[in-house]
């Protein structure tokens, strides 16, 4: 009977001592950051944080064909290369919507706009108005819908 108490805390002991999660820590210091962009890439990342300063969420289309937060599509019409963003700052939960343009070897934007919602239900590239040139639709999700 008496073994039995002895045994439970250096169950215990052994347990809380040779786990090792007691000394880690979940600050902003250890956690990992994704890796950075290159090429096009890095440039389109660059444009947003000017836009939207060095604190912002990308916001991700939860339905259609167009799921990334980051779209780059070519137009028919001209072939230019655009990308379409979708984000919120850290002082605003609003949408936002930036567009990219590849001119002359560089990205820049083109325009940045916001609107009431918090988040994208879709993005539909589509010629709706049939001058051969595609139009951005973009579907904003109201908060807590």
């Amino acid at each position: 009977m008496k073994k039995t108490p002895l045994l439970i805390g250096i169950s215990l002991l052994c347990t809380s001592v040779l786990s090792g999660c007691a000394d880690i820590s979940f600050g902003e210091q250890t956690l990992l950051r994704p890796p950075r962009a290159t090429g096009d890439s890095a440039e389109i990342q660059n444009i947003i944080r000017e836009e939207a300063g060095s604190s912002y969420t990308m916001k991700y289309p939860e339905n259609g064909d167009h799921r990334s937060a980051v779209t780059i599509f070519s137009t028919k019409k001209d072939k230019t290369e655009y990308a379409a963003a979708f984000y919120s700052t850290e002082n605003d939960s609003k949408l936002n919507i930036s567009i990219i343009r590849h001119n002359d070897d560089e990205w820049e934007c083109l325009g940045s706009f916001s609107n009431a919602g918090t988040g994208v239900d879709r993005m539909i590239l589509d010629d709706i108005n049939n001058d051969g040139q595609e139009e951005i639709l973009s579907r904003a999700k109201a908060s807590g819908k």
